[in-house]
Formats: structure tokens, C-alpha cells, sequence
């Protein structure tokens, strides 16, 4: 499936906590931006997609903190904007291992698609320029990452030339497990080449997991969406054979399904769910030989 992250995702800045320096004397790094003009959002050929350089001279000893707060002015170039939004400020962070990990605030937190996309790349490719910065993660005030838990961007991590700007997006409701045991909503903005590609990637963000750390996946890991297609308003999902892990007990193996099927119906397109294993089988503790719909004893 194409990767809906156009040139790539994570970070944004300010001031924080610890600091760590690179050379002594004129500091030289790349700053990222987009065009006033917006010209080249459409120029995908160079390395940098629709990003566009400045090179900066920053004096002595700097340290991430430094660069964050220079990064988040406003640029001087009028033919140049900033990737954040005004009021965006990093309130933390914590280098360990090569690994930066960024606190970031609501404001930046807001941005969602292709704008929180551009502010990510820019502020991993400009961090990354350090040499004590290896790779970045990135926490909102909820104590969320940003992407998956366990994930580190790294300037290779992301694909450059994309055209993911061109798609249309819309925020879909993923439904995981809450801590009463019950289904629990969480927003994700989704890019789609077309309305029926929707489906199939509002699937792939629930199985790629929850962002916010208070909910759980009760989908088993590894899972794979094998195909899926709407007929009506009848959606039918093939799942690979790792979803039958789920089928353990009645809880485990409804939460499973339902966590799927809330997800799909959670689409107005869409009213009911027919699960499929590759094998055809179906589960012991809940079926899924019939279409199911969700019931509200399903939610928080």
C-alpha cells in the first residue's frame, strides 16, 4: 500500500532540556522550509520534494536548544515560510543513545496531513545534521508519540519524492481498547488517492496501532490486511492468519473483531463488516461467519 507520509513525519521545536554540542566556531547547517509561492509544491524532482534549503551560520558551541529556537523564527526571507504554525514551542528534550526525543506542545500537535508531514521532515533532517543526533522521536503533552511507540525517524526513514499533497484527507475514527476493556475512539487524519482506497487505509492505521499510550491494540501483532472491498454498504476484510492469535477467549477475540469492524462502520460509507480469515475459518469464542454491525454495549 502507498505510504501516505508525503516527505516525511515527525518533529517540530523550541527551547528544552538538556543540550548537546557540536564543533566550536561557525556552526553551518541546512534549515527547511516551504516557498512563499507555493512553487515548489509541485517539484518532486529534487532530493528534497517539496522542501526547499537555506544554509545557516550559527556561532561557538550550539546545542539543540539553539538550533530548535533558531529553526522556529520565522524565517527572514520573504520568499521563504516556516513549517510551524506561530505559538509552536518544544518544552523538553532528552538525548540518549543518539536518540532525540522531543516534547512538543499542543500548537504543534494541531498540525495534522501534509503540514504536520513537511514540519516533521524539516525538523528531522534539519536535527539530524548533529552529530550526536542519530534519530528523533517526538511526545505531545499526552505523553503520546507521534507515530508508532517504538518508532525513530532517521533522515533515511522517509520517502522524499511522493505526491501523497495532491490526496484529499479525512479524519476517521480508530477505535482500540481503552482501559475498562470497552472500544475507545482515536481521530487519525487519512490520505486517499481515491474514496475507495479509504477503506483499506483506515484499516492499515488501526493494525499500524494506537498513537496515545492509554489505549492498547487488541488486534494481534502482525496481522496484515490481505484485501478489502465494499459492495453497498457492506465491507468485506481478509486479515491474515496472525488474527486468529486473537481467538483465545470470548473477550480477546470480540475485542479483536469489533475493534475492526467499530473502525469500518465508523466510515458513513459503510454499515456492516464481513471479517474474513485467508484460511476461511472462523473463530471459536466470537464469529465472524455473518456480517456484523457495531452495538453501543461495544463503546466507552
Amino acid at each position: 500500500m502507498r505510504r501516505i507520509l508525503a516527505i516525511l513525519l515527525l518533529l517540530a521545536l523550541l527551547c528544552g532540556c538538556t543540550g548537546q554540542g557540536i564543533p566550536a566556531g561557525e556552526s553551518q547547517l541546512t534549515f527547511y522550509y516551504r516557498r512563499a509561492d507555493g512553487a515548489n509544491d509541485e517539484s518532486f524532482g529534487s532530493e528534497t520534494g517539496a522542501l526547499t534549503e537555506k544554509r545557516v551560520t550559527l556561532g561557538g558551541d550550539v546545542s539543540v536548544e539553539e538550533v530548535l529556537e533558531a529553526y522556529l523564527q520565522p524565517p527572514e526571507d520573504e520568499g521563504l515560510v516556516s513549517l510551524f504554525p506561530d505559538g509552536t514551542i518544544c518544552t523538553g528534550t532528552k538525548l540518549q543513545k543518539g536518540v532525540l526525543t522531543l516534547e512538543m506542545n499542543e500548537t504543534y500537535a494541531s498540525l495534522t496531513g501534509y503540514a504536520r508531514t513537511l514540519a516533521a521532515a524539516g525538523l528531522t533532517m534539519t536535527l539530524t545534521q548533529l552529530d550526536s543526533v542519530d534519530a528523533v522521536q517526538i511526545r505531545t503533552p499526552s505523553g503520546a508519540l507521534l507515530g508508532r511507540a517504538s518508532m525513530r525517524w532517521t533522515r533515511d526513514s522517509f520517502l522524499l519524492q511522493d505526491t501523497s499533497w495532491l490526496y484529499p484527507e479525512r479524519t476517521v475514527q480508530l477505535y482500540f481498547a481503552g482501559a475498562n476493556g470497552k472500544l475507545q475512539a482515536e481521530k487519525r487524519a487519512i490520505s486517499y488517492e481515491s474514496p475507495e482506497d479509504l477503506p483499506e487505509n483506515t484499516l492499515q492505521a488501526l493494525l499500524s496501532g494506537p498513537e496515545s499510550d492509554q489505549l492498547q491494540s487488541p488486534v494481534p501483532a502482525g496481522t496484515k490486511l490481505l484485501d478489502v472491498r465494499v459492495t453497498g454498504t457492506l465491507c468485506t476484510a481478509v486479515l491474515s492468519e496472525e488474527f486468529s492469535a486473537c481467538d483465545t477467549g470470548r473477550e480477546a477475540a470480540s475485542l479483536a473483531v469489533r475493534s475492526v469492524v467499530a473502525t469500518l462502520c465508523a466510515l458513513s460509507e459503510i454499515e456492516q463488516v464481513q471479517l474474513q480469515l485467508q484460511s476461511g475459518e472462523d473463530l471459536v469464542y466470537c464469529s465472524i461467519a455473518q456480517p456484523l454491525k457495531p452495538e453501543w454495549s461495544w463503546y466507552n
